[in-house]
C-alpha cells in the first residue's frame, strides 16, 4: 500500500533489495525504494542519513542499484546506478 494515497503502490521497480546496517531499517527502505521507483530513488538514498546498498529489478528486467552493490555481487556494468 503506498501510503500517500492508501491505495495499492504501483511502480517501475518489481523487486527492491536493501542491505543496511539493522533489518529493519533495509526492510523500510525496501520498501520506499519499491513504492517510489527510480524516479524518486536517489533523493531517498541522499536524505536516508543510513548507509545502505540497494538492487533493484524493472518491469524490462533491467538492473539499478547504488554502487555498494558491487561489494555483494557481480553486477553487469549495463545496470543504471543512482548515486
Amino acid at each position: 500500500i503506498d501510503p500517500r494515497t492508501g491505495e495499492p503502490a504501483v511502480s517501475d521497480w518489481i523487486s527492491v533489495t536493501v542491505i543496511a546496517p539493522h533489518a529493519y531499517e533495509a526492510e523500510v527502505f525496501a520498501k520506499a525504494l519499491l513504492i517510489a521507483g527510480p524516479q524518486e530513488a536517489e533523493e531517498i538514498i541522499r536524505h536516508s542519513g543510513i548507509p545502505f546498498t540497494f538492487l533493484a529489478i524493472d518491469q524490462e528486467k533491467k538492473i539499478w542499484g547504488n554502487q555498494g552493490i558491487m561489494d555483494y555481487s557481480y553486477v553487469s556494468t549495463e545496470a543504471n546506478y543512482a548515486s
